[in-house]
């Protein structure tokens, strides 16, 4: 697993997920399961839309990691089944991730399901976690690269109108976008969102 960091200790972590087989069968059922670091969402590689996970294909999967201001080790595991319904054996992947006295932890918070071509509304709740004074971030940004890219607007939370994103405060953004036709008729499962404050 590898993971590169948003603002201070919150940290996306992102999962990539290969198969190897020496009849080049594909597996089924594959998920990530990390106890430190959850939900964890697939992101893509199913590039044939089968489901199942090719031999020549690579499955991302992501999470939002909140860390302390020390290091932090997490073990994700994977697991699958064959095609015939046979389970894999689990295959785990330790990482390290270090973190700073202040973050902001955003979380995606719906909706889960949607009809195709409906205009749904996201919906994000940014948090500041601090260690240290205690002190606000301003001019907080959210940014969800798949359905988002140019920023979602602002809905709410600053509870006392000082224009800062203080502790315990959690504020609101959405962001409207149409759901492309899919296959599986499920929604889209969003990249880690990204937040950003000075």
């Amino acid at each position: 697993a590898s993971s590169h960091s948003l603002v201070g200790s919150v940290t996306p972590v992102e999962y990539v997920v290969t198969y190897d087989s020496l009849d080049e069968s594909p597996a089924s059922g594959v998920s990530v399961a990390d106890a430190g670091c959850t939900p964890v969402l697939f992101v893509g590689g199913d590039t044939n839309g089968d489901g199942l996970l090719d031999t020549d294909e690579s499955w991302v999967d992501r999470c939002a990691l909140l860390v302390a201001p020390n290091a932090t080790t997490n073990v994700a595991t994977v697991s699958g089944r064959t095609v015939e319904g046979s389970p894999l054996a689990p295959a785990d992947d330790d990482y390290t991730v270090f973190g700073s006295e202040s973050a902001l932890l955003v979380e995606f918070v719906g909706p889960t399901e949607a009809r195709h071509g409906e205009n749904v509304t996201f919906v994000y709740v940014v948090q500041y976690v601090t260690a240290g004074s205690g002190l606000g971030t301003r001019n907080v940004t959210v940014v969800d690269e798949f359905v988002c890219p140019g920023g979602a607007q602002f809905a709410g939370g600053d509870d006392n109108g000082n224009g800062l994103l203080d502790a315990g405060e959690e504020w609101s953004y959405t962001c409207e976008h149409v759901l492309p036709a899919l296959h599986a008729g499920k929604l889209p499962r969003s990249v880690v969102p990204g937040a950003r404050g000075q």
